[in-house]
């Protein structure tokens, strides 16, 4: 059973399906990095995407997240001890403003949804982007048909924890036999070799450098920045 949150189609449940549906999401872009939008030109499509994050940082972290799925078939996922965390814009609207009530609850819930879904077709936008950027490096193939002398690992699941105050990356299979995903990163970088390591020390750069993940899992900046606020406050005092 997942944790009591409530399912909402918003961040945790974009799908990565078909190559029609990733084209049509705008994915399918030159392979640039994390925090690049690429060729994909919508005027005010994402326009507060800055708020939308910080809205989802501080919705997630409020249940405790544990570690952060992501692969070409589900998008990214958060995860805490009891399950995926699915965030829509009540859920977050009630944990951030529990003051609020009636109209003013509800207008505020409108412009969470419209700034939150805006962040969310972005960053997994460019989650993607650079998922197959990475994978093509090291010559494997994480969506669209495999190139020669390409491996297809498009049903691979990448898990990002904490681990001594830095996020690590382990590489998940669903297995039939269990039912259930495995850690199958021994494995993959036993077969893989010098590929499969290469691949996972760049995974782990990379999420390493993502600041919307190392926030969730890790506390990042906005974290530090409050504690040091509070700091000059007790001074002052």
């Amino acid at each position: 059973m997942n944790s009591g949150v409530r399912v909402k189609d918003s961040f945790g449940n974009q799908k990565f399906g078909t190559k029609e549906k990733l084209i049509a999401a705008g994915a399918i872009l030159p392979l640039l990095g994390i925090g690049a939008v690429g060729g994909y030109v919508a005027s005010n499509v994402f326009s507060g995407y800055s708020q939308g994050k910080e809205y989802f940082i501080k919705g997630f972290k409020s249940f405790n997240p544990t570690s952060i799925n992501f692969g070409v078939r589900n998008g990214l996922r958060i995860f805490n001890k009891k399950g995926i965390i699915m965030l829509g814009a009540i859920e977050v609207t009630r944990v951030l403003f529990p003051e609020l009530e009636g109209e003013k609850f509800n207008k505020k819930a409108i412009e969470i949804d419209n700034v939150t879904r805006n962040f969310s077709i972005k960053y997994n936008q460019n989650l993607l982007k650079k998922c197959i950027e990475i994978a093509s490096r090291h010559k494997f193939c994480v969506f669209g048909d495999v190139t020669e002398g390409f491996k297809d690992i498009s049903d691979l699941t990448i898990k990002v924890i904490p681990e001594d105050e830095k996020l690590t990356v382990r590489i998940f299979e669903f297995s039939n036999q269990e039912g259930m995903l495995v850690d199958v990163t021994k494995g993959f970088i036993n077969v893989e070799k010098e590929n499969g390591k290469a691949f996972i020390d760049d995974l782990v750069e990379f999420v390493n450098s993502d600041d919307f993940m190392k926030q969730v899992l890790l506390g990042g900046k906005d974290e530090k920045a409050e504690g040091e606020k509070m700091a000059k406050k007790m001074k002052t005092k």
